[in-house]
């Protein structure tokens, strides 16, 4: 059940996944709280996860899942507060889940295959170990996992990578080189308008300003 179809076609297995992690008292209560209900809830979570790994914006799943009602009377029943609805799903994702699902899942895979790991290639070894690190950084690339870890924001990662070329086994330290010697170009080019945004938030945040 281990590859990267975990958080697409596999859903199913993530949510077995979640709902051993929900049997952890340590893990129980924070994963909880990121579905907003009294019980305990694999199928949200392995759904909300499903959605984060693949890039789906902030904004839509606050939309999809942590929006509320903003008042009781039928006339107002209807009406949603978009910024209440972002702030749980900001608090949700980045204080709960994908620190909590992320250091689960490791365990999880360190556990079931702590007598065949070794034997798998090189390869296969990076694709699992980068499995738990999607999930942290919100992002459905190995590719993609380097230049979170380099400081690039999560709706950027993907376009980048694809863009400077990165390869999934690089060394960090090449990648790195690759990014320092990007320029406002390299980023509109990959994301289009928005790109020199990118571009400059990265460079003031990484000192390259």
């Amino acid at each position: 059940m281990w590859s990267p179809e975990l958080f697409g076609t596999r859903r199913d297995d993530l949510q077995r996944m979640m709902g051993v992690l929900l049997q952890v008292p340590e893990l129980r209560e924070p994963l909880k709280e990121v579905t907003g209900g009294t019980q305990p809830d694999g199928d949200m979570l392995a759904r909300i996860i499903c959605d984060w790994v693949q890039g789906l914006p902030l904004t839509e799943m606050a939309t999809k899942y942590f929006s509320r009602k903003s008042g009781e009377d039928e006339e107002s029943a209807g009406d949603e507060d978009p910024v209440a609805a972002m702030t749980r799903c900001c608090r949700s994702v980045f204080g709960r889940l994908t620190q909590t699902a992320s250091w689960g899942l490791s365990a999880l895979l360190s556990l079931t295959l702590r007598d065949s790991f070794d034997a798998m290639s090189a390869e296969d070894q990076r694709v699992l170990r980068n499995l738990p690190a999607r999930v942290y950084y919100g992002v459905s690339s190995d590719e993609a996992v380097a230049l979170r870890l380099l400081g690039v924001p999560r709706t950027a990662a993907a376009p980048l990578a694809q863009s400077l070329g990165v390869g999934a086994s690089e060394p960090l330290n090449e990648v790195r080189a690759k990014l320092r010697a990007s320029n406002v170009s390299t980023w509109r080019t990959a994301l289009g308008d928005r790109g020199e945004s990118y571009y400059r938030v990265w460079s003031i945040i990484e000192g390259e300003a």
